[in-house]
């Protein structure tokens, strides 16, 4: 789990070398709360979303798990 800016929704987004299709947002990690949660989309030296906050890098993240206020 983690707080995270969208960056994108469109499924055409890339992420890495990959598209983020329909089912994926692309977001950069603000806060990551359980930084050993690994991800769904890893990349490469980025495992879980402490990786991705430490390395300041775009992650797909599943558009079911995106809340916002």
């Amino acid at each position: 789990m983690a707080y995270a800016t969208l960056l994108s929704t469109d499924p055409e987004a890339i992420v890495g070398i990959v598209k983020t299709r329909s089912q994926f947002y692309k977001v950069l990690i603000d806060h990551a709360v359980a930084k050993d949660e690994s991800l769904v989309r890893p990349r490469p030296g980025c495992n879980n979303i402490g990786d991705a906050q430490a390395k300041g890098v775009s992650i797909a993240w599943t558009l079911m798990f995106v809340c916002s206020n």
